[in-house]
């Protein structure tokens, strides 16, 4: 069966950047991303303004408390938001470069942790990918075993994922580390040999 059959929907000519939807993902993608560094960025700001200002109570207090707690919280979002932005450059380079391709292999969360999303090769020994997303995002490729698309070289380096139709992208790259544990996982045997 041909790409186009397997993905249940028709792979677009030329890069994946030529599809209005792959475009308008990733305009989202950017938005989302510098929503949550404003908001980080507010909160820190806010808390370390309120810590700064002469009319505070004590560092013992349970406002300091709150503060501190609200400055720190702000770093949270504001670290995330702006690793987003540092890879939309980067995402638009490969979806300009590279066409939509149907992954070979099938979509699993992996249970290290709070689980791992990862896109593993169909052939043994194929690269698996590590794919980097908020986890409310982890299910947009669908169902376990279910086509999900891809622009990039995934034997050289990170690529983008998506499901079929390219209006929601993931960041994909190669496991640097357990790499072997997730590929034993994904295949349902035990993390570490016996």
């Amino acid at each position: 069966m041909d790409e186009a059959g397997r993905s249940g929907q028709e792979l677009p000519l030329g890069v994946a950047l030529s599809l209005p939807a792959t475009r308008r993902a990733l305009r989202r993608y950017a938005a989302r991303s510098a929503g949550f560094a404003l908001a980080g960025l507010g909160a820190f700001v806010a808390g370390v303004l309120a810590l700064a200002s002469p009319g505070r109570p004590g560092p013992s207090g349970p406002v300091h408390h709150l503060l501190i707690a609200v400055v720190s919280f702000g770093l949270l979002p504001l670290g995330g938001g702006l690793a987003g932005l540092v890879n939309i450059p980067r995402m638009r380079r490969l979806a300009a470069r590279h066409p939509w391709r149907v992954w070979d292999g099938r979509y699993q969360v992996l249970p290290l942790g709070v689980g791992q999303p990862a896109l593993l090769p169909a052939q043994e020994g194929g690269r698996v990918l590590s794919v980097v997303a908020w986890r409310w995002n982890w299910r947009v490729l669908g169902a376990e075993r279910g086509p999900v698309w891809y622009a990039g070289d995934p034997l050289h380096g990170p690529a983008l994922a998506a499901p079929p139709g390219g209006a929601v992208l993931l960041w994909a790259r190669p496991v640097r580390m357990f790499g072997r544990r997730m590929r034993r996982l994904a295949d349902g045997l035990p993390p570490s040999a016996p």
